[in-house]
């Protein structure tokens, strides 16, 4: 699609894993197919990328816009630039030093721009100055975190240190540690950020808070006349089954900032059951500990890494059928993959309910909870979780 409309679909396949490829998380995924793609923006995403690998919110947004092509149609482009203009407006009446909540979205505004690498590193000193005139404030200090851009002037060590110490109560925020310390093979730097997001009070993935934030801001603008006659939005507006208004251009542009954003990779806590060496008795308790909140998480994907690693790790034979039962509905509710774009409101409910819980209500809805009895998925790696008494 050669519409300014691809902005959002390719922001989704690079940074957003879309939900019917995290239910195939623990397996291999498969590639997103076009078909779903301007479906999943609006209604199926799930704002979380699946490689340990990926770049920075920043650098990766970067990337993608490189690759996106101009605007096929005037009308498109002209949509843009006047919405654009409203953007640059807003952000110019937001005042900063007015409160947390206006430099936060004041940041998310210029954000949505195409700025060249001078206008990142004058925002990103905006958002250094807010930080500094409220060092406690935790959004903030995640903004600075999620878009630290080397090339901006950000120093990615001292963001995290920085969002650390702000927020260093909540286990998400160990996570970049967990993985940084299994990619350079240090134990012990593993083991300290293992025992301190074990002993964190709160879980607080922070799903959907980008696109929340910015969403009624853009919904308070009118639409530009010239986007009602728009292609590519139109397109976009009959995939999702759904009229060319405000919301879905505010939807489109919130969500898009939301997938581009880069979280933390849960892929460093499964050192805990691949390392060779047997875990000494402390990292194996805070191993347990950290894979049991995961278990407890929103959205499929940490649930899968939860509920899988709790199995290998259990500390006894009932613990480990007790945790294979949850991880048995998990699975269950994968296979209800085909149907998300049936749920109204899928993406905006994840955020503000949980995906598990959506997913559960719908198969409660439809007479389909709990599993049938003797109900067993089809991958193999799934069925040894299950069967398997030698599982590691």
């Amino acid at each position: 699609m050669r519409r300014w409309i691809a902005r959002v679909a390719l922001l989704t396949l690079v940074f957003g894993l879309l939900a019917w490829l995290v239910w195939q998380w623990w397996t291999t995924p498969a590639p997103a197919s076009r078909s779903m793609t301007d479906r999943a923006v609006l209604q199926s995403a799930a704002p979380t990328p699946l490689r340990s690998d990926a770049p920075s919110g920043a650098e990766a947004a970067t990337a993608a816009e490189a690759m996106l092509v101009p605007p096929a149609h005037p009308a498109d482009a002209r949509c843009e630039r006047e919405r654009r203009a409203q953007y640059i407006a807003l952000s110019r009446t937001t005042d900063p030093d007015a409160s947390p909540e206006d430099a936060a979205l004041r940041v998310l505004l210029l954000r949505t721009l195409d700025m060249q690498l001078r206008d990142r590193v004058a925002a990103r000193r905006e958002l250094d100055n807010a930080v500094r005139r409220w060092p406690d404030n935790v959004e903030l200090a995640w903004l600075a975190y999620e878009g630290c851009e080397k090339s901006a002037g950000c120093d990615p060590q001292a963001t995290l240190a920085h969002l650390q110490q702000v927020d260093g109560d909540n286990l998400f925020a160990w996570l970049p540690s967990i993985t940084a310390a299994r990619q350079i093979g240090d134990n012990a730097a593993f083991a300290d950020a293992m025992n301190r997001a074990a002993r964190a009070s709160l879980y607080d993935p922070r799903w959907g808070v980008v696109a929340s934030r910015l969403r009624p801001a853009l919904q308070s603008l009118p639409l530009p006349e010239v986007c009602l006659t728009s292609p590519g939005l139109r397109e976009l507006a009959a995939t999702a089954g759904r009229p060319v208004d405000v919301a879905l251009h505010a939807d489109v542009h919130s969500l898009a900032l939301e997938f581009a954003v880069a979280i933390p990779a849960f892929s460093g806590v499964t050192h805990c059951w691949r390392s060779d060496a047997r875990l000494p008795e402390g990292l194996l308790r805070d191993c347990r500990l950290v894979l049991a909140r995961l278990a407890e998480g929103e959205t499929m994907l940490e649930r899968a890494i939860g509920l899988s690693g709790s199995i290998r790790l259990a500390a006894d034979a009932a613990s480990r059928e007790a945790w294979r039962t949850r991880y048995r509905e998990l699975r269950w509710l994968q296979t209800f993959g085909p149907e998300i774009d049936r749920i109204d409101g899928f993406l905006w409910r994840t955020f503000a309910e949980g995906e598990v819980a959506v997913l559960e209500q719908h198969a409660r809805e439809t007479g389909r909870w709990p599993p049938p009895e003797n109900w067993l998925p089809e991958d193999e790696s799934a069925r040894e979780l299950l069967l398997s008494d030698s599982v590691r």
